[in-house]
């Protein structure tokens, strides 16, 4: 795969205009990468992913979902903005897609919740904060 970049193109593809493409793009890169935790993520990745998830199908929508939890955002205004490119997902029918989303916001509430001992300022909300938060919205 390294010789002819295969991965470069792959990678390339998640940009196509059609959702089913970009799908098996996910699932090809994470079983090429499985060796290494599945496919590398980015803030460009991760958001343009999310920003067009509305376009995918059940299936597309728990690929793009199940690289949620794997992804760290930078600081807690990156993480409220994947939450809220996620909030119209719990709208929907499909359970495997909500209780997947519930899953993204709990992981991100772990990476961007103040913990005991953190030098950010006050009005930060902590991991249980806004682990509750979540589950108030979900009710």
């Amino acid at each position: 795969f390294d010789k002819a970049s295969f991965n470069d193109i792959l990678y390339d593809m998640l940009r196509d205009p059609d959702s089913s493409v970009v799908t098996n793009c996910i699932l090809v890169l994470n079983e090429i990468m499985a060796d290494s935790g599945g496919m590398a993520l980015n803030r460009a990745v991760m958001l343009h992913l999310l920003n067009r998830i509305h376009e995918f199908s059940e299936f597309g929508i728990l690929s793009v979902l199940d690289l949620v939890p794997r992804y760290i955002p930078a600081n807690d205004d990156e993480g409220f903005q994947i939450m809220n490119l996620l909030d119209p997902v719990l709208r929907t029918a499909n359970a495997g897609a909500v209780v997947a989303t519930i899953r993204a916001f709990l992981s991100i509430a772990d990476a961007v919740g103040k913990r005991p001992g953190d030098d950010r300022d006050e009005d930060s909300p902590t991991v249980d904060d806004l682990k509750h938060q979540v589950v108030v919205r979900i009710k």
